[in-house]
């Protein structure tokens, strides 16, 4: 219902146009730059544009760590090239923070400069208590809203650890029917062992 809530008052809030078709996108942001799956569509976002600027948002103490940080993980799966540099722009910030952590004017610039947002990042510990995958989700999910919203509509892509490993999801489903996770629930890694 927070979400829904949150889409009513954003769409309300645009300056109206249609979002820019994907083929004319100049700038992007995306969440999860130096995931599993983040790297890989990070590298595709550049290489399918000569001029695209991919704006990342990383957990990084300042700007030139959350580069370092984008280079390392492009670089240990084989995708760093040193042209690609000028055309990515790593923010330090957290998905659980209003605003991702990043000042207002920063995301207000951010909200005028970006054609679309691509959602990948996520509570980097699985083994957290549910309450703290919450917050991240949810946090996260009401500021991509709000920076594909504000000021002009913008293409949102999703993708989740459900989405991306979902028959792996998919195959112990049945074992888990009834069970209800409580906020300080955590995963039992004997468990997850058993039926990975």
């Amino acid at each position: 219902e927070l979400l829904r809530t949150a889409i009513r008052e954003l769409a309300g809030s645009q300056a109206g146009g249609p979002p820019v078709p994907a083929d004319q996108f100049g700038a992007v942001f995306l969440t999860g730059a130096t995931g599993f799956v983040g790297r890989f569509v990070l590298s595709e976002l550049l290489r399918r544009s000569d001029h695209m600027l991919v704006h990342c948002l990383v957990r990084a103490p300042d700007a030139k760590q959350a580069l370092i940080r984008v280079r390392d993980a492009l670089e240990s799966a084989g995708l760093w090239e040193d042209f690609l540099a000028d055309r990515i722009r790593a923010w330090p910030g957290d998905l659980r923070a209003p605003r991702f952590g990043l000042p207002e004017l920063d995301f207000r610039r951010l909200c005028d400069q970006v054609d679309a947002v691509y959602h990948l990042g996520a509570e980097p510990g699985l083994l957290s208590p549910y309450a703290a995958l919450r917050e991240a989700s949810t946090t996260g999910a009401r500021t991509v809203l709000e920076l594909a919203l504000r000021r002009r509509a913008k293409h949102v892509v999703y993708a989740s650890a459900m989405g991306v490993f979902p028959s792996y999801f998919c195959d112990f489903v049945g074992d888990f029917a009834g069970q209800v996770i409580g906020d300080s629930e955590q995963p039992d890694p004997d468990l997850m062992m058993s039926v990975f």
